[in-house]
């Protein structure tokens, strides 16, 4: 029986043999002419599949950044039997520089195997044109990549960011992680800041082509693995609201929930396009964009740094009430000007505001009141309630170059004059603060107490939905005010707004009661409204910082209108305006 089965498996064998024996026979000598043929007609082709980015989201869905398809003519200088003959063909049918077409599809460092560039960005027509005379463009053809897509223009640019080719003084450190010299990298914001995690996995396909470039059939292919998504906190239209408001100005917006410190708007002005980062731009045009002095590049929400002018009165009236050196039945009288030693310091209302306590020093702005306070408080108080608060620290938000800013304190100096402390109370000399941290601090004030860390990134998820990251809601600081104090300093932002005589009377609305405080930071040292003969850039800057609805906020709101000259005329009716558009 054994050997029966042995003698059965050796036939079987041998069978097997024969075939595969005669299937040889017929491919090499019957057919060998017919393959070498397709040998010598035929190529194998390998393509590199590029990964679309990620998605950006706003805090509800909507698309903030996409991909879209971009058409591009590239060469495979191996394909090309006659290099000449067709950089002068193609460049009769699409109009390239023929010595420049020759110059990239000869150059030696190349691998001649690998695409080269021709055009990127190219027409239907071209497409069109190309596909006709393949026949005549061995080696040339046109290839489709992912291109990073705006659908929303300038919208949001200082957050989102842009893309571009990576520079050369990157090209060895990202190529060790991966990256390939025809990849696109994240030059700012969103796009920059979480670059890698936004990057795919690039695919590839093996393609075997006919002498024409002509694509038989796909011999193998790895799928490319799209780009991790990521969600912001932002609220697309609020963020439209606010943007059209602050068109044709130079400033800086911020909103945002003093609920759980979410940014739901963050503008900056001028923006930029970031669609035309997203196609080869000329360099002389980038350098134009690069060199404008209204630096549309400059992110002012987190980067600009300013002095807060009367919107410091806040924190003023938060330090006197705190050390008990006011309270609310405490009254100094405004003449317009009080005197210390030789030197005058003056309120902005050159009449004066009478008898006024905080509430209404808070409503009406006025500076004698808080030089007062800031006399009896010392440079040591104000820096720490300051501080305290929020101001001159980094607040960590997920965006490149965020400023600190400054508060003076004791040792910066061998002596603090008393000129030099009653221009802290008013929110002039060396202070200096950005708009968010000035947003952060009317979140806590609204909200009564409680200073959140901004955020702006809600969570990052792969492909298939996966949560890789999430960004919670964290208290950052408690304000060092007791309940009792915050409720005077809320009262008195009520009234700057909706009582008679108070500077944010223009943020009013009839439906909804809003709080504020208005701000006007001078550059220069312009008294009594004398700014029409200085020079545009060195006019004040108009600040208007505040929340709504009262009782129960739902957005706090910071506008600097730089060189905007009054806070109360200029910034306090952009306010209202996105108040009454969002919140009804």
């Amino acid at each position: 029986m054994f050997e029966h089965r042995i003698r059965t498996v050796m036939w079987v064998v041998i069978i097997l043999f024969l075939v595969l024996a005669g299937r040889l026979w017929q491919k090499q000598i019957i057919q060998g002419e017919h393959f070498a043929g397709l040998a010598e007609r035929n190529s194998i082709r390998l393509v590199n599949l590029r990964a679309p980015r990620g998605t950006i989201y706003d805090r509800d869905g909507a698309i903030l950044a996409q991909n879209a398809p971009l058409f591009r003519i590239v060469a495979i200088p191996h394909e090309m039997t006659d290099k000449r003959r067709a950089a002068k063909r193609v460049s009769e049918l699409l109009g390239f520089d023929e010595e420049n077409v020759l110059k990239k599809i000869e150059a030696r460092h190349l691998n001649p195997f690998s695409p080269v560039l021709l055009a990127t960005g190219v027409s239907l027509q071209e497409i069109t044109v190309t596909k006709e005379h393949q026949r005549e463009l061995p080696g040339i053809f046109v290839e489709t990549v992912p291109r990073r897509d705006y659908p929303h223009g300038d919208l949001a640019f200082h957050i989102i960011g842009y893309v571009g080719k990576i520079p050369d003084v990157r090209w060895i450190e990202l190529r060790e992680i991966g990256y390939r010299i025809d990849h696109v990298i994240g030059k700012d914001g969103i796009e920059g800041l979480f670059d890698t995690l936004l990057q795919g996995e690039d695919g590839a396909r093996e393609i075997l082509v006919n002498i024409m470039g002509e694509r038989i059939e796909i011999l193998s292919e790895r799928e490319t693995i799209r780009g991790n998504d990521i969600t912001l906190t932002i609220d697309l239209r609020l963020q439209e609201i606010v943007e059209r408001n602050l068109k044709g100005k130079r400033g800086a917006i911020v909103a945002i929930d003093p609920r759980n410190g979410d940014i739901l708007a963050l503008a900056s002005s001028p923006a930029i396009d970031p669609n035309i980062f997203t196609l080869p731009l000329e360099e002389r045009k980038f350098a134009a964009i690069k060199g404008d002095p209204a630096r549309p590049f400059f992110n002012r929400a987190i980067s600009g740094v300013y002095p807060p002018g009367s919107t410091f009165k806040i924190i003023m009236a938060m330090a006197g009430l705190e050390k008990g050196v006011i309270d609310d039945e405490t009254y100094f009288h405004c003449h317009g000007v009080i005197r210390r030693g030789r030197a005058s310091f003056f309120c902005w209302n050159k009449d004066g505001h009478g008898r006024v306590n905080v509430t209404r020093a808070l409503a009406a702005s006025c500076n004698i009141f808080f030089y007062e306070v800031a006399a009896l408080l010392g440079i040591e108080n104000i820096e720490y309630f300051a501080s305290r608060s929020g101001l001159g620290d980094l607040t960590g938000i997920n965006l490149p170059r965020e400023a600190r800013g400054n508060i003076p304190a004791q040792e910066q100096r061998e002596r603090w004059f008393l000129g030099d402390i009653l221009h802290l109370g008013i929110g002039q000399g060396e202070i200096l603060v950005t708009p968010l941290q000035m947003t952060a601090l009317t979140a806590a004030v609204a909200n009564r107490g409680i200073l959140y860390r901004p955020r702006l990134v809600r969570e990052i998820t792969s492909p298939q939905g996966k949560v890789i990251e999430s960004f919670p809601v964290e208290p950052w600081k408690q304000l060092p005010a007791s309940e009792g104090t915050l409720n005077l300093v809320r009262y008195g932002m009520w009234k700057t707004v909706n009582e008679i005589g108070g500077t944010g009377r223009r943020a009013a609305l009839t439906e909804i009661e809003v709080a504020g405080k208005t701000g006007t930071a001078q550059i220069i040292g312009a008294e009594f409204g004398g700014e029409e003969g200085i020079p545009f850039e060195l006019r004040p800057h108009a600040w208007f910082v505040g929340f709504a609805p009262f009782e129960n906020p739902e957005i706090a709101l910071t506008i600097i209108i730089e060189h905007g000259e009054s806070g109360g005329r200029v910034a306090a009716p952009i306010a209202r305006k996105i108040f009454k558009e969002f919140l009804q």
